[in-house]
């Protein structure tokens, strides 16, 4: 299953995977079943459960970009990215990969509302999502409330417009964009409505991405895979090993003798 955790809950989600670990490790399947919301026969099936992060090279440096934009211009001139990829590590990663080894086929994907439920519920992020939700309301309404003031504003210099379109020959027109430095030129509002637009995109794809506190990319299959290494215990290519070097100096014996005896 690859997710993406949001509100800094990367490092709880990695101690709860190590605990359902240790306890497959160590046979506790009333406490892993529990723990994963499965039955104990389920739990007996699990072997092992993984995460590691889940990033490339075009994802580091997207990160860096952020944590430098986030810099003052001082800090941003002593942190190159070669210090940052020094100090990356899975916790930094955006994405992560969340792994169970099993005898069944069908028990990760039992688990899997357990473990996205298991952050979710925690009182911090749950906190910290709510305060999140509320701020982006909050940009929200500002954006829109300032998008209805450049669109009355643009009316108005329309109306402004009209009025000194009909008014006759030798009347004094007023320009507000020029005689009046308090007014906003047409031109500053088409770039600030612009700009606005491209604020309530970038806070539009926030709250989309905050919606939740695990981001599910791809969900566990409803079956799993068949992994075959049965060829990669020891207890099998030891023996494998060792039969062939016998086997192998066996031959150079009877090789040996035959060429003895070739030669006299």
């Amino acid at each position: 299953m690859i997710i993406e955790p949001n509100f800094n809950s990367v490092q709880q989600l990695y101690n709860n995977i190590e605990f359902y670990n240790q306890l497959a490790k160590q046979k506790e399947n009333k406490a892993l079943a529990e723990a994963l919301q499965i039955s104990e026969t389920e739990a007996l099936y699990i072997k092992k459960v993984s995460i590691e992060s889940f990033s490339d090279q075009t994802q580091r440096i997207k990160q860096f970009s952020q944590f430098i934009s986030e810099l003052d211009s001082i800090s941003q001139r002593k942190v190159d990215y070669e210090d940052y990829l020094e100090n990356f590590n899975n916790i930094n990663a955006k994405f992560h990969k969340i792994e169970i080894e099993a005898i069944s086929s069908v028990v990760a994907k039992r688990c899997q509302k357990a473990i996205v439920t298991s952050i979710e519920n925690n009182e911090y992020f749950r906190l910290q999502k709510e305060i999140n939700d509320r701020n982006i309301a909050l940009k929200d309404s500002v954006i829109d409330k300032q998008q209805e003031e450049i669109n009355d504003l643009q009316v108005f210099y329309k109306k402004i417009k009209i009025i000194e379109a009909q008014k006759p020959d030798g009347t004094t027109s007023i320009n507000l964009a020029e005689n009046q430095p308090d007014q906003i030129s047409e031109i500053e509002l088409l770039n600030q409505a612009r700009k606005l637009k491209d604020e309530k995109i970038e806070l539009n794809n926030e709250k989309a991405n905050t919606k939740n506190t695990i981001n599910i990319i791809s969900e566990f299959p409803n079956k799993g895979a068949l992994v075959n290494d049965f060829l990669k215990k020891k207890v099998v290519i030891l023996p494998i090993v060792s039969i062939t070097v016998l086997f192998l100096a066996l031959i150079l014996i009877l090789l040996n003798k035959y060429l003895m005896n070739y030669s006299k």
